[in-house]
């Protein structure tokens, strides 16, 4: 009976049957967090606010003799101004993949995460004083300084991270594509 009120009802995307999906999360130090989700609208705009870089092409005559734009791959890159264009590409695009992850996260992070306020004033004010001893700077507005408490204090290990932000992806509807892509970049920026 516990289990029903740990559970919020979504409906499927093609309007199919309803989907339980778990909206706590215990972190590897004990602490249960409520989750709830976080409007798509705002993860689409964070998404149009990073630029995608464009990606190089190379011109290809055909054989009526016009002149047509193929977009390269690595497997297409010839010439040494190619392969500049390529790595800066590669670059810029691995860059926009990192900021995407470092947004996304921060924003389903910040709102999809309800701190019980027991736990918020038990342990604020001695993490506060642990972070000042330990010389790292506490920031002084409000919603940098709980992403920093909720980051540094109650979500310590990248596990509780990953598994936090999925399960807010679920309670948003996203489908399990976007999930493991999501899971994927942002396990492959932790190893880097």
């Amino acid at each position: 009976m516990a289990k029903r009120y740990n559970q919020r009802k979504r409906r499927g995307f093609a309007g199919d049957d309803e989907i339980a999906v778990d909206d706590t999360i215990t972190t590897s130090s004990g602490i249960t967090l409520k989750l709830q989700p976080v409007a798509p609208a705002l993860l689409q705009k964070i998404e149009q606010s990073i630029p995608t870089p464009e990606r190089p092409y190379y011109e290809a005559k055909t054989i009526f003799g016009t002149i047509e734009h193929y977009p390269h791959d690595s497997s297409t890159v010839e010439t040494q101004e190619e392969k500049h264009m390529w790595r800066e590409y590669s670059v810029e695009k691995y860059r926009r993949e990192v900021e995407l992850t470092q947004k996304g996260n921060r924003a389903l992070l910040s709102k999809g995460v309800i701190i019980p306020k027991e736990v918020e004033e038990k342990q604020f004010l001695v993490w506060q004083e642990e972070q000042e001893w330990i010389g790292i700077e506490v920031p002084n507005k409000p919603l940098d300084r709980r992403y920093h408490f909720l980051t540094t204090e109650i979500l310590k290990t990248p596990n509780d991270i990953i598994t936090t932000v999925e399960k807010i992806m679920r309670l948003v509807g996203m489908d399990e594509e976007t999930l493991q892509a999501a899971e994927d970049s942002f396990r492959s920026q932790m190893a880097t």
